[in-house]
């Protein structure tokens, strides 16, 4: 990225807030959640996706062998992010978001490049209830998955019916319908062509 996503500065600033032990052991201090609401909205939303793909690597540890340390090795060259923030980020995902404070800001700076009003239902109160509610389903979503897994119960994906790309080739298939095999169709010779056809058949007749 050709700027950092958390900026240097505003890590520093609450770096020294956040726990030194493993996530989840204390709440996520509000200065961290104030500075990322304060973020630029593409910043926001960018870092707020990656981070809950990377939560969701996390909650399936015991299959991927995906722990802090190895996302941390393997992703933050690219997040650029304190050590204690990613973990924080990654290890308590669901506690360190609240909304994009700036949205309403860099909505309305750009309707206004656009010369185009203002929709009302973008203003402030209701799109923070609308962030919160997408928080409060991906959260849902995120745990019933993680749950599922982790308790061995089928998921929708194991209860799909086996089809020709699930279903091994060598297992025949039990129908108590007879299949019909197409038959090949014979082969038409040239006299067989139809008057409609504007191809005409001549006769190898040898010239008089």
């Amino acid at each position: 990225m050709p700027e950092e996503i958390f900026p240097k500065p505003l890590q520093a600033k609450v770096a020294a807030t956040l726990p030194a032990e493993v996530p989840g052991t204390r709440p996520v201090p509000q200065a961290l959640r104030d500075e990322l609401s304060n973020l630029p909205p593409f910043n926001y939303y960018l870092l707020f996706a990656i981070t809950c793909h990377l939560s969701l690597l996390l909650s399936h540890e015991p299959k991927n062998k995906m722990t802090l340390d190895n996302l941390y090795r393997c992703f933050n060259q690219s997040l650029k992010l304190d050590g204690r923030i990613f973990y924080t980020l990654v290890g308590d995902w669901r506690q360190c978001w609240q909304g994009c404070y700036t949205e309403d800001e860099y909505l309305r700076a750009e309707y206004e490049y656009l010369n185009t009003p203002y929709p009302e239902q973008y203003a402030e109160p209701e799109r923070r209830a609308t962030v919160a509610n997408i928080m409060d389903e991906r959260a849902m979503t995120s745990s019933s998955g993680s749950a599922a897994s982790a308790t061995g119960r089928s998921t929708p994906e194991d209860q799909r019916p086996a089809t020709s790309h699930t279903q091994p080739s060598n297992v025949a298939v039990e129908s108590d319908t007879e299949v019909k095999m197409p038959t090949r169709k014979q082969q038409r010779s040239s006299s067989d062509v139809t008057g409609l056809s504007p191809m005409r058949v001549r006769n190898s007749v040898n010239p008089h």
